[in-house]
């Protein structure tokens, strides 16, 4: 089974499809596209930030990174080191619908990760 996921805007703007190559992890491609259980918040702008993975060659050959995005911008992945939270390493974001939120007007977001 080859399973797609699309997110798109009321507008019928594509933000994101599996497989697509994004900013930000080129020139590897999405492999899911948020999950059956979110996190996926939209503010009132209509702007999607969501949770997606990513395959990436390292040492390990194909490594699975966690990544979290705006609209189809990459903004925090697993494996970033985090200056502001006192260089703790991003290991993966919580799934679920709680696993993140936004404010309505999307300037603001909280997000329940792991760091290390």
């Amino acid at each position: 089974m080859n399973r797609q996921t699309l997110i798109a805007k009321s507008n019928g703007q594509k933000v994101a499809t599996t497989n697509d190559v994004l900013p930000g992890i080129s020139p590897n491609r999405i492999t899911v596209v948020a999950s059956d259980t979110g996190p996926i918040r939209i503010s009132d702008r209509g702007d999607v930030y969501w949770r997606g993975l990513y395959y990436a060659p390292t040492i390990y050959i194909n490594f699975i990174y966690d990544g979290l995005f705006f609209n189809g911008e990459l903004l925090l992945t697993s494996g970033q080191i985090v200056a502001s939270a006192s260089n703790q390493k991003v290991i993966n974001f919580y799934n679920g619908n709680d696993g993140m939120d936004i404010s309505r007007d999307g300037t603001k977001m909280i997000v329940a990760l792991n760091m290390q």
